[in-house]
């Protein structure tokens, strides 16, 4: 989508996290359209304790990683994000993260000229410029400037070159909670599939060999386990 008719020769800073805690799906979504954004203007990444084991020898350009002992509160992350919009000269702050709210959004807001929002529903009625929203799109207010559903889903290029190749369907399911610690969301979930007749064979993706080591066993379908989350779209491909 064209960004065109708000942003012309900025600079832009994404206020986005990566760690252990959350991951790194904010993250890489944000890199996606970094990198589309970054041949017309100046791209800046603002992230608390950010985690470089999630991107390898990706090069992240123009990061500034703040370190924290503990959970960073809103009024200092307004504090840091206006001395680096100051101090950067940044005209369009994009904000994917979901513990910073309508304070600190209405605060930041006020010192630049154009403010978006990536977002899975939950900062609908805020007030911004434009509001990306690939999730649920029905209650969204109508006067938001806004592009919503799963058009305009960040795709990275491994996935659009894989669009129209054929892969032979190995798998029943394909199951990826992202590089968070989901091991509660994904134990229960095997339960529920161990209860279904039809699957047979399930990839599952993360960090499970402790919960698989002792759980395999117990599960009537065969779990192929990926422990990286790069090249995901062949898997992908490859389930039914």
């Amino acid at each position: 989508f064209c960004f065109a008719q708000i942003i012309f020769l900025m600079n832009i800073l994404f206020r986005v996290d990566c760690n252990k805690e959350i991951g790194s799906g904010h993250f890489s979504r944000c890199y996606t359209l970094s990198e589309a954004l970054k041949k017309n203007h100046k791209v800046f990444f603002l992230s608390t304790n950010f985690d470089k084991k999630f991107f390898g020898k990706k090069r992240i350009l123009n990061l500034i990683n703040i370190k924290e002992s503990q959970k960073i509160n809103e009024f200092r992350d307004i504090k840091i994000t206006s001395n680096i919009i100051k101090k950067e000269k940044i005209d369009t702050v994009i904000l994917d993260n979901y513990s910073l709210k309508k304070k600190w959004c209405n605060s930041i807001k006020k010192k630049i000229k154009n403010f978006i929002i990536i977002d899975d529903n939950s900062k609908k009625n805020y007030n911004c410029d434009l509001y990306i929203d690939y999730s649920n799109i029905n209650l969204v207010k109508k006067n938001l400037n806004k592009l919503l559903g799963l058009k305009y889903f960040l795709l990275n290029k491994e996935y659009i070159k894989l669009k129209n190749k054929f892969f032979f369907k190995s798998y029943d399911i394909f199951i990826n909670f992202g590089t968070g610690n989901f091991i509660n969301e994904v134990k229960n979930l095997l339960k529920i599939l161990n209860q279904i007749d039809f699957v047979k064979k399930v990839i599952l993706v993360g960090r499970y060999e402790e919960l698989l080591k002792y759980k395999k066993k117990n599960f009537r379908f065969k779990i192929t386990s990926i422990n990286k989350f790069k090249q995901l779209g062949k898997y992908i491909k490859k389930s039914k």
